[in-house]
């Protein structure tokens, strides 16, 4: 499996990329992550006998994302992507680069509406995946909700948060507890976010947790809050 190189944030890509290897090695299936662009794939310095069957490749907006696709091609090894796609503004790679990895790979988008912007853009029939969910991370039924408004996500210009929180500087909203959880960048943006954060009294900012820890956030509260630019469809 081949992902954007190691950032200091857990994004989506990230933690589905995760709990799919957990999942495939459950089944007894190898599975070996990188976030290398051109990576040995033809079993240098492995054990004797290992093989590359398929590169799992995440995201169709980055440029690493073509230099790995490139280098799976060079060897002769199958490719397939979860896209994640959205054509937008934000993609690093043009859409030239984008087609050539949809088209060259098995696409697996993790919706219908996301599969038919494949056909639309790039004349690719992908193979639906929907993003998994852990049971053990479902809490019981029937817990008390609690009067607040949740946010998770990162804290940058795309998620539009800082227009979230000058949206609870209206007396008729601030009075619900705004709960944010997410990594926040070290520039300009986030540093506007917090600051903003920190005038309104009914902001608590609790920075990045693990995936494993937002469970009972999500079942606690009143209202989910996501008002990003662009999320994939």
């Amino acid at each position: 499996m081949q992902n954007r190189p190691r950032s200091p944030w857990i994004g989506g890509d990230r933690v589905a990329e995760s709990q799919t290897a957990r999942h495939l090695e459950a089944l007894g299936i190898s599975v070996i992550r990188s976030a290398e662009r051109s990576p040995d794939l033809a079993g240098k310095g492995r054990s004797p006998g290992a093989h590359i069957d398929i590169v799992h490749l995440w995201n169709l907006i980055g440029d690493w994302t073509l230099a790995q696709f490139r280098n799976a091609m060079s060897h002769g090894v199958p490719a397939v992507v979860s896209t994640i796609y959205n054509r937008n503004q934000y993609a690093l790679t043009r859409y030239e680069d984008q087609a050539e990895i949809a088209r060259g790979c098995l696409a697996l988008p993790n919706s219908t509406a996301e599969s038919q912007k494949l056909r639309a853009d790039f004349s690719v029939d992908g193979h639906v995946v929907v993003n998994g969910m852990d049971p053990k991370t479902i809490p019981e039924p029937g817990g008390r909700k609690r009067h607040f408004a949740l946010f998770v996500g990162r804290i940058d210009e795309r998620k539009r948060v800082l227009e979230l929180v000058h949206a609870w500087r209206d007396p008729r909203i601030r009075r619900i507890p705004l709960v944010l959880i997410g990594h926040p960048f070290l520039d300009s943006y986030s540093r506007r976010v917090l600051e903003a954060a920190g005038e309104t009294s009914s902001i608590r900012f609790l920075g990045e947790l693990e995936p494993s820890a937002l469970a009972r956030f999500y079942a606690g509260a009143r209202i989910f809050v996501l008002p990003s630019r662009l999320e994939t469809p």
